[in-house]
Formats: C-alpha cells, structure tokens, sequence
C-alpha cells in the first residue's frame, strides 16, 4: 500500500465512522460505505496484475455504446414531444452525464487508437445533449487548453465559431444556468455553516436532509447539497475534509499528464455539484491515477484479510436491511392492516434502523397514501 492508500483509508474508515453520529441507521450507513467500496476497487486496480490503461480503454469502448443509447434516447423523446429534453441515461441526472461523457470526449482524444479518436464526436454529442453548463464550460476550457498548448490556432478560431452559434441557440438554458449557480453558492454558503457546528464529525452521511431546513438561508427545494468537496465536509467534519484534500494532492501530485486534465475537471465539477457520489466516475477517477514514484507501506496479508471480511459482513448485513426495509414499505403501499404493521416493526432491528421504514409507516397511521407512494419511490432510487 502507498501513501495515498493510507490516506484514502483512513477518510473511507473516519467518513464511514460519522455516519453512525446518532445511532446507527440502514440509509445513512449504505451512503457512508461508498468510499470504502472505492477504496477496495482502488486497491484491486492497484494490483501488479491489472493494467489501469487497458480498463480505462475497456471502460471507454463500453461508454461509446453507452453514449449512442444516450443520444438516440434523448433524441427520441426530443422528436416525440416536440421539445428539446435533457440527456438523462445511465445516471438519471443530467449533470452526472456531462462530466462523465466529457472525461470519455478527453481520453478518446488523447488515444492512440483510431476508434477512440472517431468515437469522441459522439462522447460531444452526449455532452451538448446533457446541457449541463458547468459540463460544457469545462470542457470547451480544456479544449482551448489543449488547442492553444499545441499551438492548433485553426482549430480554436473554428470551435470558437461552433460554441459561439451554440450559446445563441441554448441561451435560454444558459440563462437558466445563472440562477442554478447562485442557488449552489447558497447550498455551499448553509453547508459551511453546518461544518461549522459540527467540526469534528460531521453530522453523517445523507443526513442533510434533515438538517436543511435548520442551517437553509434562502430558497431552494434540493435535499442534497450540490458540491461533493462541502458534502464531505459536513458528512465526516473539517477532519474527514482534511483526509480527502491530502489525499487528493499526494495523487495529483504523481498523476500522469495525460490523465491529470481529466482528473482536474472531475474535481472542479465536484465543488459545484454533487459529482463524487456516483461510484461509476469514481471508479473511473482511481483509474485515471497512477501509483508510480510513491514508496509503498507494507501491510500484513492477514490484516487485509480481516479488514476484506469484515467489510464483506457489514455489506451483506446492510444488503439484508434494506430488502427487509423494502418489504415493509412495500406492505405499507399497499394497504396491510396498520396494527399488523406496527407490531412487525417493533419486532425487527432492522426496520427499527430504517428511517425510511419509520417514516413510511409514520405515513401510513397519518392515512397518507399518497405520501407512502413517493417515500417508496424515493427509497428505490437512493444511490445505495
């Protein structure tokens, strides 16, 4: 293991540790585990016998067909209604697609093989469909790094022409843009102050939900707070945020350079979004980073070997809790007698840990269907 092993371990043990502030809940510790799950990717990836060039290529060649589904989806349903819609898929939300179909548009370009190289029209395709704005400012920055660092002075003057064209027929949405920007330095100005009162550990993650209306200064209807890198900081405390910025810098310091400009727009788009809690572009971020020039720390097998049991224990218990939560709501949805339905939920840890379980049956003895219906769609699509 390498420095920056360490430090993303003690972040992924330190963030995970702050999710059980408060008693230990089902949603809150399944959000607390992604960076854990990262970090044994991260260590698999770091293995003598996997080569990360050749995962990022295969990853890439997969997000080609992944793009073009994108596209003619978002383009269908444009034709259908007869209006412009937002690329959505695979992330369901726009914002995610972006950044992570413009890293593909950049390490296509930087390919060797042909393929890639053709195929990046389509990755620039997908990320003017998102019409995310941070998205595509980023990468027209990028772009114009790159055209004038190799001195392509054509090329610039006619991408320029191309953007240019671009922002008169999307100004609406750029328009659009300048009040979701605002409403974000809102979300980052409540999120300090919440790191303010809760220093040391945060207040867990996927908890701010509940603290929102407390620490909210302004209008806005989000539950969550659109920047990773304050997340972080109120999910795990100024000590948890500590972690993650040494680690950060101990990698950048030794990322290839082929690599880095990717890496630096993940994380630029992380401060304004909440990029960093999709698993699929933090996979693809460990593997734009490279372990070279770091001396490495031993680490005993059998200690990783309890650390990896451990880990896999706890996982499959959460998996059991959130089945046994689904069940529970889904009964609540459809109507079993309330009685029942307390005494079940008295009876099971399970459902006792469950906030979601709680408030649905909370719903229920309120006799408010349609509540019970949108708690359990919203349980579906946690990010679990």
């Amino acid at each position: 293991m390498t420095i920056s092993d360490l430090l993303f371990l003690a972040f992924s043990l330190w963030y995970l540790l702050c999710s059980f502030s408060g008693g230990f809940t089902t949603e809150y510790a399944a959000r607390g585990m992604l960076p854990l799950i990262i970090f044994a990717f991260r260590i698999y990836a770091s293995s003598p016998d996997v080569s990360k060039e050749k995962a990022v290529d295969i990853i890439i060649e997969a997000s080609v067909w992944i793009a073009l589904i994108s596209v003619i989806k978002c383009l269908y349903t444009s034709i259908s209604d007869a209006d412009l819609k937002r690329l959505t898929f695979p992330f369901d939300y726009s914002n995610a697609c972006g950044i992570y179909f413009a890293v593909c548009f950049f390490r296509a370009q930087k390919s060797s093989e042909k393929f890639f190289r053709i195929c990046k029209y389509i990755f620039a395709v997908a990320v003017l469909l998102s019409q995310s704005v941070g998205a595509i400012i980023l990468s027209i920055g990028a772009l114009f790094y790159t055209y004038i660092s190799r001195r392509k002075i054509k090329s610039l003057l006619f991408t320029a022409g191309v953007i240019l064209v671009l922002s008169i027929i999307m100004h609406e949405r750029i328009i659009q843009s300048g009040g979701t920007f605002l409403e974000r330095l809102l979300h980052i100005h409540d999120g300090l102050l919440c790191m303010a009162d809760n220093p040391v550990f945060g207040i867990g993650a996927g908890k701010w939900e509940l603290a929102k209306n407390y620490y909210q200064t302004g209008y806005y209807s989000a539950n969550a707070i659109h920047s990773s890198i304050i997340s972080i900081g109120v999910h795990s405390g100024f000590a948890g945020l500590l972690l993650f910025v040494a680690f950060c810098f101990a990698e950048c310091r030794k990322t290839d350079k082929n690599n880095l400009l990717c890496v630096i727009i993940i994380m630029i788009h992380a401060m304004a979004d909440f990029t960093l809690s999709f698993a699929a572009i933090d996979v693809l971020l460990i593997l734009l980073k490279t372990d070279k020039g770091e001396r490495k720390v031993g680490i005993k097998p059998v200690l990783k070997a309890v650390i990896s049991a451990v880990a896999a224990v706890f996982l499959v218990f959460l998996f059991a809790c959130l089945i046994i939560s689904n069940v529970f709501q889904n009964k609540v949805i459809h109507g079993t007698d309330t009685q029942q339905l307390c005494v079940e939920y008295k009876s099971s840890y399970c459902l006792g840990a469950s906030v979601r379980s709680g408030r649905c049956l909370a719903s229920a003895l309120s006799k408010k269907s349609d509540s019970n219906e949108k708690l359990f769609k919203n349980y579906r699509f946690m990010p679990t």
